[in-house]
């Protein structure tokens, strides 16, 4: 057992070393650390007493958040077709080694309690971001991340357990499917009384549901909440109750767990092995699904000479693997109108155009989009190298273009926006998406090999601050000499939009000379 405890502390300090294995990755973790813990302790400081009367409404919505944070990663777990007990060289040494079947599920059980911390840390972050009224203490901190683990370690678990069975017998798969429509039925229950008790009307419906009492009458999700309410309405009974309920289901699980002894070696092995490849897949095409685990379609086109060759091949591979309008970005965006039309009726457009930034952001790591930025055989085409790099980028903003496009226009319309403002978030979005690909083809420029998704994003958050920071400062001066609060915002907005475009276009023209060999 000895070895197990060495082997998961060797994990966690090759994970640890494995992100300081260059300066640049060295210097970019702790940026990024010191930056998200500036946050969380800033939230800390400013945090003052509770007051139900004025931070009611926003303390539970913030609970909601991360609540839902984990009811979405429960139905990911559960819904899941690709599944393992452990990566592929934990699951080498765990079945081939003297290890007795009990220690096994011990150390697998040890997996997904770190994994549940983990989690629970990113819902405590969200909270936390959410919590604009300061109440977000330490003490509240600890007992948020002791209740969210609690919910996802069993729901961990469970899926474990549930995957443990299916390998025995593969009938019993139905369950993961019965476990996520309980609790979507349960949830949709209770929606419907609520939305029943204010007449049907969407936004009182969601708010009377955020604060009802019979939410908490769901299983794990409702003692969540009613032991986080009752925290900071300092009723510690309720505490007590909601999270002993949880506690008392964690240890069920663990029991059953534990106590399985099926021998499922060797399908266990060879799911572990398929998970890991297809994980490491997804890794290299920068966190999406490679166009090889995709259903292949027989297309024709054509293939020119020269650096339209590139840009000709890329749409052909899009039309084939159907990459140019995935089921994923369409199931996305309709989520994002459906949140937009219930949460802020008032600013439905707006807020939808905004999470589309969101979007943006995750559609643009996808390394296939623009992975002709990393292929060193393209210097042998006799063009000149700016033309090759708006070749390679081309069929990713054609890409985001028409997709964007379509989805603002149909946003406008169905919201009966006027024009100009349709225009202007419609320019807004793809000066964005120049900045995103801009963002990407300065980092391949710069850090070459070592290119990653963070280094990516990170780059593109500050090619957006060295657009807003010029029209800060002359919408500030506008402010000074006209003393009208709109028109400095309305020169603000034009120029950050005019600055997306200038700088995306100075830093693609910086980096052409990648596309001739001299700088990849």
């Amino acid at each position: 057992m000895s070895s197990l405890f060495y082997l998961t502390f060797s994990k966690l300090k090759g994970t640890v070393r494995n992100q300081f294995r260059s300066i640049t990755s060295g210097l970019v973790t702790i940026f990024m650390v010191l930056l998200y813990g500036a946050m969380v302790v800033m939230v800390f400081v400013s945090s003052s007493t509770y007051k139900p009367e004025s931070m009611g409404m926003n303390a539970n919505l913030a609970l909601m958040s991360g609540i839902g944070m984990a009811a979405l990663f429960m139905l990911t777990v559960m819904l899941n077709s690709r599944k393992a007990l452990v990566y592929d060289t934990d699951a080498h040494y765990l079945f081939a080694g003297p290890y007795t079947r009990a220690q096994i599920n011990f150390y697998i059980m040890g997996q997904s309690m770190l994994q549940g911390l983990l989690y629970g840390l990113l819902g405590c972050f969200v909270m936390a971001m959410f919590s604009i009224d300061g109440y977000f203490s330490v003490p509240y901190f600890l007992i948020t991340l002791l209740v969210l683990w609690l919910v996802l370690f069993f729901f961990l678990l469970l899926a474990d357990y549930i995957y443990m069975w299916s390998l025995v017998d593969r009938k019993h798969r139905k369950w993961n499917y019965i476990v996520a429509a309980v609790f979507c039925v349960l949830t949709a229950a209770v929606f419907w009384v609520s939305a029943h008790r204010t007449g049907y009307d969407m936004k009182a419906g969601l708010l009377d549901f955020v604060l009802s009492r019979e939410f908490c009458y769901v299983p794990f999700f409702g003692w969540a909440k009613w032991a986080l309410n009752a925290f900071l309405e300092r009723e510690y009974l309720p505490v007590l109750l909601g999270t002993g309920l949880l506690l008392a289901a964690d240890v069920l699980m663990v029991v059953f767990f534990l106590r399985f002894q099926k021998d499922i070696a060797e399908q266990a092995v060879a799911d572990a092995e398929a998970v890991s490849e297809y994980v490491r897949r997804v890794k290299a095409n920068g966190g999406m699904a490679q166009s090889s685990d995709r259903k292949i379609k027989r297309v024709k086109g054509d293939f020119p000479e020269g650096a339209r060759a590139v840009f000709f091949k890329n749409l052909l591979i899009m039309r084939k693997t159907g990459n140019f309008l995935r089921k994923q970005d369409m199931l996305i965006l309709v989520i994002y109108f459906a949140i937009s039309y219930v949460v802020m009726p008032q600013g439905r457009f707006y807020m939808f155009c905004y999470m589309m930034l969101l979007w943006l952001f995750n559609l643009l790591n996808d390394a296939e989009l623009l992975g002709d930025l990393k292929n060193y055989q393209i210097y042998l085409i006799p063009e000149k190298p700016l033309s090759k790099l708006v070749y390679a980028i081309l069929p990713a903003y054609i890409k985001v273009a028409v997709i964007v496009s379509v989805s603002v226009i149909f946003a406008g319309i169905f919201n009966r926006m006027d024009f100009l403002s349709i225009l202007q978030y419609l320019i807004m979005l793809l000066g964005y998406g120049m900045i995103f690909i801009a963002g990407t083809v300065l980092s391949v420029r710069m850090l070459k090999a070592r290119s990653n998704v963070m280094l990516e994003n990170l780059l593109r958050m500050l090619l957006i601050v060295a657009c807003a920071v010029p029209a800060t400062v002359i919408g500030v001066l506008c402010y000074f000499f006209f003393q009208d609060l709109q028109t400095a915002m309305i020169v603000v907005s034009v120029i950050t939009l005019a600055m997306n475009f200038v700088i995306s276009a100075l830093v693609i023209v910086a980096c052409q000379g990648m596309m001739n060999g001299r700088e990849l």
